[in-house]
């Protein structure tokens, strides 16, 4: 795919179109050498007007990167109440594989090119054990996560974003967690974790899912993908049981895919390159007739793959637990 002086977003499958502003902002006497700062953004775009200190050079981006360590970062704004790491220089590639990860969302900028390179994956797709950049967003509630009883549970719902996440299924009486209400997209932000499964009685609730983080992409000149950027959110948990004939508990919801957005006057997009953004599966429910805990458990949700799967990287919900 290829776009003219263009914004992509991609968030649950949005594209929308608009322009970059790139300026340099001199000193003293005004002259060229005078050059300090380099300002980025539009007010028409998510990223308003910022201002970092002008790149020194080109630069390649690290194996590994923690946008909670200011040192990593070239520069730290806050933008639309959300603090951002930013990454800036005259020309900027992506050749490795690299999981950013931190509260704060990524935004890379180029006064000329940015490259992903055909072997690189940028990665802020969701995780049970590490936080990708951006993602779980603080604007998410999760205010009803799960239906839960002394007999029965519900599952968590859905991670939400730009929609609802799906409402969770239920148990006999007890009702599925209910999503929350979906955001205006008016800042670079990560998606929200998908909701807990319902727990009986004492039991153990199962996690919702991760969801992907935010990673910004803007040039003065072209952007051009050639890898994989992947901002999905990561699959539900299976519910659970304590014993054999015990009740089981609900599954939780997948998480919600973050947001990948790339902002230049010139997009290239090589029809082999991948940017995905989607929810992850929820969480099978546990059994109550099962032989064995372990065969009772409900299976875990998955989250999509860009790499091996195929479009439109579905991510399939979890298995319930064999009765």
């Amino acid at each position: 795919m290829r776009a003219s002086r263009s914004l992509v977003i991609l968030c649950f499958g949005m594209l929308a179109g608009c322009n970059i502003a790139f300026q340099l902002e001199r000193d003293g006497d005004g002259g060229v050498d005078a050059v300090d700062e380099v300002c980025v953004g539009s007010p028409v775009t998510l990223l308003p007007r910022i201002c970092v200190p002008r790149p020194p050079g080109s630069l390649t981006l690290p194996l590994q990167l923690d946008t909670d360590d200011d040192a990593e970062c070239s520069a730290v704004v806050v933008a639309s109440g959300r603090s951002l790491c930013v990454l800036v220089g005259t020309d900027v590639a992506i050749v490795h594989s690299l999981a950013p990860e931190g509260s704060r969302p990524l935004v890379i900028a180029a006064l000329g090119t940015l490259r992903l390179g055909p072997s690189a994956v940028l990665d802020v797709s969701g995780s049970p054990t590490v936080r990708a950049a951006g993602s779980e967003d603080v604007a998410c509630a999760h205010l009803r996560d799960d239906g839960t009883s002394s007999s029965s549970a519900g599952g968590g719902a859905g991670g939400s974003y730009l929609t609802s996440g799906t409402r969770a299924g239920g148990c006999n009486a007890i009702a599925g967690g209910e999503s929350d209400s979906p955001a205006l997209l008016t800042s670079i932000r990560g998606g929200c974790r998908g909701g807990r499964g319902g727990s009986v009685g004492a039991g153990t609730s199962a996690a919702g899912g991760a969801s992907g983080g935010a990673v910004y992409l803007l040039a003065g000149e072209t952007i051009e993908i050639l890898g994989v950027i992947d901002s999905s959110g990561d699959g539900g948990r299976g519910g659970t049981i304590t014993g054999v004939g015990a009740n089981g508990g609900g599954g939780g919801g997948g998480g919600s895919g973050g947001l990948i957005g790339l902002d230049a006057p010139s997009i290239s997009i090589r029809a082999s390159a991948r940017l995905v953004a989607n929810g992850g599966g929820g969480g099978g429910g546990a059994s109550s007739t099962s032989v064995t805990p372990v065969d009772g458990n409900g299976r875990d949700g998955a989250s999509a793959d860009p790499i091996g799967g195929t479009y439109p990287f579905a991510a399939p919900g979890g298995g319930y637990g064999n009765g």
